[in-house]
């Protein structure tokens, strides 16, 4: 096979990460802090160094806006059925290609054939590209999104959060705690 590069780096990189010990194959399947991070795949995001989570503390979900899609509630049924997980953080970013998209020759294509298909019940092919008009408002959409998704337990708490790219912080956006933070009715 001819020589790869970018195959070599990666593998001389694993080689390494077994030589420092780091590897704990004793860990067992599960998440001790049951919670759930969706944010984007932007290599610039690193949620465990952020959020302070440790290996096994958290389970991420990563996707082109950290966006609520199909492929993510499946995930999240795994996270809540599976590992028992109870807390979800949806996290979007300033400065995001998701928004940037907006503006990109073939992005534009493909959201304009899926938008014709869905309104029109055509079959053009297109992908949904899940855009981000407004930072704030993207956030809030997703958070509802997966309040009124009935495959998201009624008890999970859901928190909105923007990280800013530019600075590192996170800022708070919207919450809704599920039905465990409701008042017992009278």
């Amino acid at each position: 096979m001819p020589a790869s590069p970018a195959l070599d780096e990666v593998l001389a990189s694993n080689k390494a990460y077994l030589a420092s010990g780091q590897h704990r194959p004793d860990m067992k399947l599960g998440v001790s802090r049951r919670i759930v991070v969706l944010t984007c795949m932007d290599s610039r995001l690193l949620p465990e160094h952020f959020l302070g989570l440790k290996q096994g503390e958290a389970e991420v979900i990563r996707n082109g806006g950290g966006r609520v899609t199909e492929d993510v509630i499946r995930s999240l049924i795994v996270c809540q059925d599976v590992l028992s997980c109870n807390t979800i953080f949806v996290i979007h970013h300033t400065d995001c290609g998701a928004h940037a998209a907006l503006y990109h020759p073939s992005a534009v294509v493909e959201h304009a054939k899926a938008k014709i298909d869905e309104a029109l019940g055509t079959n053009l092919g297109g992908i949904n590209m899940h855009p981000i008009y407004d930072l704030d408002q993207s956030v809030r959409d997703d958070v509802a999104k997966l309040r009124a998704e009935k495959r998201v337990k009624p008890d999970t708490a859901i928190y909105g959060l923007v990280f800013q790219t530019e600075s590192g912080q996170l800022r708070e956006i919207c919450r809704d705690e599920g039905t465990a933070a409701e008042p017992a009715a009278p």
